[in-house]
């Protein structure tokens, strides 16, 4: 999806909202929230020449929603803290993938059913920068980089609640992801450009997959701060044209953090 449509989705989906907000009568309060938690990050990569793990990565998830009678803004954005080391197992040599470098952002707009459950209709986008390296070659490393992005549907449920705790599942779903995987490499010895100098080589190949966002999250609220703990899995999936498998990633996520009401 071009860079510019995935703008104005996210621009209709805020004046969607201030519409909302503008139209709704003074009886009705607004709350605002912002969070900060911390996500260790467990699991697998697969691709058709391997597999890469990834163990108890830490990682920083910042969230801000905002309510206006039975509707919510979300949005929640986390990144690595830098390139990720990953280990190869496998088929001997593994995939060759040595680092990851990733961003993730949701945006959506939740519906308050009743007092115990919502449902959401958003955005979501990865930004992902692999590194490749091959311990028997003087080359550069191949570096690949892709934007993928996709209608997100979601469902929220309370399980469990008392005056100061709750507990809450949410399940989430990308039935159509998209992006465009850009693979650069130096072509080593100049056979594409000026003899014995090397050139990058740059190809492009399209992907298409889906996935699945789940968690299960308890929090404790303490006057103006509220604390949540839990544990989130991600199982996303993305192939080439060609139908051989681009990437799938799951990954089992604790997670605990802070959040606060600003602007009361």
């Amino acid at each position: 999806m071009p860079h510019h449509a995935l703008v104005k989705k996210l621009l209709l989906l805020c004046a969607v909202v201030l519409a909302i907000a503008s139209l709704s009568s003074a009886a009705l309060a607004s709350t605002t929230n912002v969070g900060l938690s911390a996500i260790v990050v467990n699991g697998l990569h697969r691709e058709m020449n391997g597999t890469s793990s990834v163990s108890a990565v830490p990682a920083p998830v910042l969230w801000i929603s905002h309510r206006t009678g039975r509707f919510t803004l979300f949005g929640e954005v986390t990144s690595s803290l830098g390139p990720t080391p990953v280990s190869n197992t496998g088929n001997g040599f593994g995939t060759g993938l040595s680092s990851v470098q990733l961003s993730y952002l949701n945006v959506l707009l939740r519906y308050h059913l009743n007092a115990r459950t919502e449902i959401g209709l958003g955005e979501t986008v990865y930004n992902q920068r692999s590194t490749y390296s091959n311990p028997f070659s003087t080359l550069p490393p191949q570096i690949d980089t892709s934007r993928v992005v996709g209608m997100r549907y979601e469902i929220r449920e309370r399980l469990y609640g008392t005056m100061h705790s709750n507990l809450t599942t949410h399940l989430a779903f990308n039935p159509h992801l998209s992006a465009n995987l850009i693979e650069s490499q130096s072509d080593g010895d100049g056979d594409h450009g000026d003899p014995g100098i090397s050139e990058p080589i740059v190809t492009t190949q399209p992907e298409a997959g889906s996935q699945i966002d789940a968690a299960l999250t308890n929090s404790v609220q303490n006057k103006r701060y509220t604390v949540s703990y839990g544990l989130r899995y991600v199982n996303m999936q993305m192939f080439f044209q060609s139908g051989e498998l681009a990437d799938r990633n799951s990954f089992v996520m604790p997670f605990i953090g802070v959040s606060t009401t600003v602007g009361r």
